[in-house]
């Protein structure tokens, strides 16, 4: 986080007396506005159907258990800061593109995006790679795990693994692991 974020975060919550969960809620609130509002500009846009679930789900993951609050915080920025604006339906404007966006993410069933595990663990990635032991490679292997699985959801342990194999042929040096 910048210095200035990070002396805003702390200038609004030493005033508010904030505990720290909502200092944290406050800071990821700034630092997530922007990546909020470029997902909801790419889900409320005209062609919007085609954007993978992954996408949206992956974003949402990133902003944590508390994106609801996020995007009502986001929502909020944006109607202040175009108050000025000579349009007296800013916030109509806003509300229903926020509204979409909220529609969409519950009809795509990806409002527990954040909470989601991965359909395998680590011992089932091992097993798939015949490794003996685990390394950097995991955390990334979990993070395509989860995004495979945005993209085809009710898919069973058997898939998720047929969809690993074919990964380990790009990945090869990544999963060498030391005996």
């Amino acid at each position: 986080m910048d210095w200035k974020l990070e002396q805003a975060v702390k200038d609004v919550t030493d005033s508010i007396q904030a505990t720290s969960s909502m200092s944290k809620l406050v800071e990821d609130s700034i630092t997530h506005m922007d990546d909020i509002q470029s997902t909801i500009d790419l889900m409320t846009a005209p062609n919007s159907s085609a954007t993978p679930r992954s996408i949206i789900g992956m974003a949402i993951r990133s902003w944590g258990t508390t994106w609801k609050l996020q995007v009502l915080y986001s929502l909020l920025a944006e109607v202040v800061y175009e108050q000025s604006a000579p349009e007296e339906n800013v916030f109509a404007v806003h509300l229903e593109r926020y509204y979409t966006f909220m529609n969409l993410i519950f009809q795509q069933n990806l409002q527990d995006a954040p909470t989601i595990k991965p359909i395998l663990d680590g011992n089932d990635i091992k097993e798939v790679f015949n490794l003996n032991s685990t390394g950097p490679f995991m955390k990334v292997a979990l993070d395509g795990l989860i995004k495979w699985q945005f993209d085809h959801e009710g898919s069973s342990k058997d898939d998720a693994k047929g969809w690993l194999r074919t990964r380990s042929e790009e990945h090869t040096s990544e999963l060498q692991s030391p005996v």
